[in-house]
């Protein structure tokens, strides 16, 4: 499952620094081909049914059958959701065991994306960032670098090490991290993290635990770290300012159209006034229940376009399952949960992505909704059997 959600991000990174293949390809296939469990596969045993996963895979097979009826769409979109039903199917197969439980996944995401982000500091100190971000056909990409310094940043904050020299140690990936990812000046990301930290320290109540003298201490050494890195430094301190400011900025050239954060932020007022102008002129009535049809005009706005190509049901299932349902999970679960609580923060990315970038069909928005689904399962199976075994002791 690790290798599944850091492919593309440790992908990119193989192809720049071993050798240009299909790396996220063959890392994502791998990825699924080991959780598979064969032997209950063969026999057609699925111990994490549930109902949720054969709803998400009726949703791809409808995706599939919109794009049978599409045109000019890029076959990249038919892998997705080919990976996607086969990602579903592959969960279905197998459940928590040692090899295969949140901790030891989360351990092993840290690990891939702690060398990633360490990777991703060496190619800003050798001047490789800068020179592959000014090329067309770069490698290294921004906006993927940038993805995977939030992954382990929800890595880190989860990993709840027992002893202190690896509680300094997740303090230090947090702020490696969100230094790379100032340089990148991509301001969802940062807005991703930000509201991450803020959301664990409300969770776990981490306020109040400050005012104890080990974590004064400790909280004393990581803003006197702040300032140094991100307030001292003139260039980052720039790069950052810069980056709040296009973020505002970028939300009112959404909402008006004017130009004041770049071309990115209008291209996407100008889809959403498509889409509004084709909705109010082409849509019949059926139009409005069944939608245009599959990605009939491009966008960067996955939470409308989901209902403009697929109508109400395209709507339900996206918003259901990509945010409402890990929201009201990360909600409702005790702290003390820490697998459900780390698998809802793995979809914060996703969650807050709706509305600026991807489409609805993208793969990662359905691989981070799979693994909340797999462990919520899973738990709810293991309470179950604690609960038929605390019976029989009781009979007993």
């Amino acid at each position: 499952m690790s290798l599944i959600l850091l492919g593309s991000p440790l992908g990119m990174y193989m192809n720049f620094f071993i050798s240009q293949s299909s790396w996220s390809n063959i890392i994502m296939t791998l990825g699924v081909l080991l959780i598979i469990d064969y032997e209950n596969l063969a026999r057609f045993r699925f111990p994490s049914f549930s109902k949720m996963y054969i709803t998400l895979i009726f949703y791809q097979i409808v995706c599939l059958f919109y794009y049978g009826f599409a045109t000019f769409v890029s076959v990249k979109y038919l892998s997705f959701h080919l990976f996607s039903i086969a990602l579903f199917i592959a969960l279905l197969t197998t459940r928590f065991k040692e090899s295969f439980s949140v901790e030891h996944i989360n351990k092993i995401i840290w690990g891939i994306s702690f060398i990633c982000s360490l990777l991703f500091l060496f190619t800003l100190e050798t001047g490789i960032f800068e020179l592959q971000r000014a090329d067309e056909d770069r490698i290294l990409d921004p906006i993927t670098m940038a993805s995977m310094t939030v992954t382990n940043i929800l890595s880190s904050i989860m990993m709840n090490p027992k002893k202190q020299w690896a509680n300094y140690l997740m303090i230090g990936a947090v702020l490696l991290d969100l230094y790379c990812m100032i340089h990148t000046g991509k301001r969802t990301f940062l807005f991703i993290s930000i509201i991450a930290l803020i959301a664990y320290v409300w969770k776990y109540n981490l306020c109040r635990k400050v005012f104890t003298l080990r974590n004064a201490i400790l909280t004393a050494i990581l803003i006197a770290a702040f300032i140094t890195i991100f307030i001292k430094n003139r260039e980052v301190n720039q790069v950052f300012t810069s980056i709040i400011e296009r973020f505002f900025d970028g939300i009112d050239d959404m909402r008006h159209g004017t130009t004041k954060s770049g071309d990115s932020a209008i291209a996407r007022y100008i889809q959403m006034n498509d889409i509004k102008t084709y909705i109010f002129s082409q849509f019949s009535w059926l139009n409005f229940f069944i939608g245009a049809g599959y990605m009939r005009i491009p966008s960067d706005l996955p939470w409308i376009q989901c209902y403009f190509d697929m109508g109400i049901f395209g709507f339900y299932i996206f918003w259901k399952y990509v945010v409402i349902m890990p929201i009201i999970t990360f909600f409702k679960v005790s702290r003390m949960n820490k697998d459900v609580l780390f698998a809802s923060f793995i979809c914060f990315p996703t969650i807050f992505q709706i509305f600026n970038a991807g489409t609805p069909y993208f793969y990662k928005n359905w691989t981070a909704a799979a693994f909340l689904i797999f462990v919520l399962v899973n738990i709810r199976n293991k309470n179950i059997q604690h609960k038929k075994l605390a019976k029989m002791q009781r009979v007993g």
